[in-house]
């Protein structure tokens, strides 16, 4: 007991000692598993931002090619439209042909 009562100052610093370095390999330990976690989520991360710059590039040709596009559209619209427009004459003519044919038969009671 004299020993801890002469002693008490190196003892208290051993003490510190040892408290000081268990919190350093505490905190050394979880330095290690952030730095492991960083390294995940940037692996993670960098695989997602890849697949977001692939699919940037894919709209951004899409909306590029839009305008070419566009002008097809519009040819193949006013195409249509003009081919309807024979159509409809060409059925009213029809129509009219028919009425003409048909004549004839409504004399006899048919």
């Amino acid at each position: 007991m004299d020993f801890l009562v002469d002693h008490a100052v190196l003892i208290s610093a051993l003490i510190a000692l040892v408290a000081i370095i268990a919190g350093g390999a505490i905190l050394a330990l979880r330095i290690l598993a952030m730095i492991r976690t960083v390294k995940r989520a940037k692996r993670t991360v960098t695989v997602a931002a890849g697949a977001l710059a692939a699919d940037v590039k894919r709209v951004t040709d899409a909306v590029g090619a839009l305008p070419q596009q566009q002008g097809e559209i519009t040819a193949t619209l006013t195409s249509l439209q003009t081919s309807a427009g024979a159509a409809g004459v060409l059925a009213k003519h029809a129509m009219v042909a028919r009425r003409a044919l048909r004549a004839p038969l409504m004399y006899l009671g048919r």
